[in-house]
């Protein structure tokens, strides 16, 4: 889900990468959307000014976006 709710789209299981840096890279594609995310395992600030374990990029179609995030 995408766009504040007004796109949602399903992505088979996400190919993993281990990249030189410390985390993993996965990605995905749909016949109309690739999609790539990027955990980085460095302290990030969130919105609300909390500390969390990881930063975050999400790239769909080359459109990306950063956060913050943590293991489910």
């Amino acid at each position: 889900v995408w766009d504040d709710g007004q796109r949602q789209e399903h992505f088979p299981a996400a190919a993993q990468h281990l990249p030189r840096w410390n985390g993993e890279i996965y990605d995905s594609a749909s016949e109309t959307t690739r999609l790539r995310v990027e955990v980085r395992h460095a302290p990030c600030r969130d919105a609300n000014g909390a500390m969390q374990p990881d930063s975050v990029r999400v790239v769909i179609n080359g459109a990306a976006r950063r956060g913050c995030g943590f293991g489910l």
